[in-house]
């Protein structure tokens, strides 16, 4: 059920994104297109890992294994799971991609000299909090592909939302 809750809160931070861009682009319905088409994708592919994760493995302790590091009680990331997971981060992250480029795009071609500096604008329209979600969530993405399978996890707690 956690990942059920996950993909609802991602849903709801979408469709408040893609409103504030139709509105910034003043109701261009050509961006609501790719906007909606972008979010459905990535929604889809979150949908489809989330709902098709193989089962966990049995969790055996013994003396000699490593500590999990992650989300604590749920930190253990199988090399099976990672496919699926790292699919709907990275749906996520296409469509924050996207987001961020259209609001860099309208910040910095629709700025009204004397008015604002270039950092009023970047901070205004929250491009910079855009900027270090993308990062995060393209070392979430490479985390979980890559590390071991007790540290997969580690990076989750960056990107907000994770195996929680």
């Amino acid at each position: 059920m956690e990942h059920q809750s996950s993909s609802f809160r991602q849903l709801v931070a979408v469709l408040i994104m893609i409103m504030r861009i139709y509105a910034l682009y003043e109701r261009d319905r050509c961006v609501l297109a790719i906007l909606v088409f972008l979010a459905v994708g990535a929604i889809a592919v979150g949908c489809w890992a989330v709902f098709t994760l193989p089962p966990l493995p049995a969790a055996v302790l013994v003396p000699t294994q490593e500590p999990l590091i992650g989300c604590t009680g749920k930190g253990y990331l199988s090399s099976a799971e990672a496919p699926y997971l790292s699919a709907a981060w990275g749906g996520q992250l296409l469509f924050d991609a996207v987001v961020f480029g259209l609001t860099l795009w309208r910040s910095v071609f629709t700025r009204t000299p004397g008015k604002r500096n270039i950092s009023d604008i970047l901070l205004r329209d929250g491009i910079l909090y855009f900027a270090v979600m993308s990062a995060a969530n393209i070392g979430n993405i490479i985390t979980i592909l890559v590390a071991s399978e007790n540290i997969k996890n580690a990076a989750s707690g960056f990107t907000n939302s994770g195996r929680q």
